[in-house]
């Protein structure tokens, strides 16, 4: 076959455009990989000491001889500076990114996070990482929420976030039976009724705990219960809204009342989703998100003695998310339809949530 001279001239110019092009889409990914990198370190460089434990457990009811791996933290104070630190770093980290690209539309961004790799997540990754701790309970959420996310009929009944009131940068704390150990004692919170508080024979006590047994005798195990009538201090509630060209977007909002002796965290967060591909995935559009309380520390009906409301600005995020902290020194309750209450912004709409049940 015989070239002409012109011929040669363009595809030779045509090889070193796609290669320029090539080259320079590599470089900007492995620069946003190294940013993330960096930016994730700096925050685990203030993260409170943390250490890997495992008890070994005996063989006995439903379960087989195993361990039992956790985070242990030497104060309360450690392990909520932990999560603070970690939902700053998370915060930080798409601020830099959505700046860098703020020109663009939502579908925009969203496009490039994807041909970039960029990734929410990766300060918690990172902590992961540092940590060698690799059984947590964010691993084992990321993983049936991808499988959730990957149907084509968003079920709200298989939502993995039903299984645990907890936020990711608390979820990568915990390991995956929801348990981790603080000021030398563990703590399970993910059992259906109870928390619990393990002081001392903590290889047959954990084990008890994870088969629902009755401890109600135990001198080593304390309680808390979690039922709710009028009036409660552990409860979640969320729902869903379709708007969009064939209801392809979706908005989940939610609120939350958590509540132990050392903090109560009141929530309202909002999540953002978009059908392409005959999947869903999360997408970017303008969110905003409001909490306010009126808890008590006796039977809902009386006086409030904690009340307050903050809220978030407007951001371009897949996930926006308030929450309210109050450190009583009691567990703090909300009274059904009036405890707690969200405020929810997303594309032009403004709405609320209470906490009711």
């Amino acid at each position: 076959m015989k070239f002409t001279s012109n011929y040669l001239q363009l595809l030779a110019i045509t090889m070193i455009t796609t290669f320029a092009i090539t080259s320079c889409s590599k470089e900007e990914i492995e620069l946003t990989n190294e940013s993330q990198s960096i930016d994730a370190t700096f925050f685990m460089n203030q993260v409170p000491e943390t250490n890997v434990i495992s008890f070994n457990l005996p063989s006995n009811g439903r379960s087989q001889a195993g361990n039992a791996t956790m985070l242990s933290f030497n104060t309360i104070e450690d392990f909520v500076k932990a999560s603070e630190l970690l939902e700053n770093a998370i915060e930080t980290h798409e601020d830099k990114f959505v700046a860098k690209y703020d020109y663009l539309t939502d579908d925009e961004l969203d496009d490039m996070e994807e041909s970039t790799q960029f990734d929410s997540r990766a300060p918690l990754r990172q902590f992961q990482q540092t940590r060698s701790f690799s059984n947590s309970l964010f691993t084992d959420f990321e993983t049936k929420e991808a499988l959730w996310l990957g149907k084509s009929d968003l079920d709200d009944r298989q939502d993995p976030s039903l299984d645990n009131l907890f936020e990711e940068e608390e979820m990568v704390l915990l390991n995956q039976d929801q348990e981790v150990m603080i000021e030398g004692k563990v703590f399970n919170f993910g059992r259906p009724l109870l928390n619990y508080e393990i002081i001392g024979n903590f290889e047959e006590s954990i084990l008890k705990v994870r088969n629902d047994q009755d401890v109600s005798n135990d001198p080593n195990i304390i309680t808390t219960s979690k039922a709710s009538s009028s009036c409660t201090s552990w409860r979640s509630r969320n729902d869903k809204i379709d708007f969009g060209s064939g209801n392809n977007r979706r908005v989940k909002r939610t609120v939350t009342l958590r509540s132990l002796p050392w903090f109560t965290k009141s929530k309202a967060k909002i999540e953002s989703f978009k059908k392409r591909k005959n999947r869903w995935r999360r997408s970017r559009i303008r969110l905003g998100v409001g909490v306010q309380t009126r808890l008590t520390k006796n039977e809902c009906g009386s006086n409030p003695t904690h009340s307050g409301y903050v809220s978030k600005s407007r951001k371009r995020r897949k996930t926006r998310k308030k929450i309210l902290t109050d450190h009583p020194g009691a567990v703090l309750k909300a009274q059904n339809g009036v405890g707690v209450i969200g405020d929810y912004y997303y594309s032009g709409n403004t709405s609320s949530k209470a906490l009711s049940w």
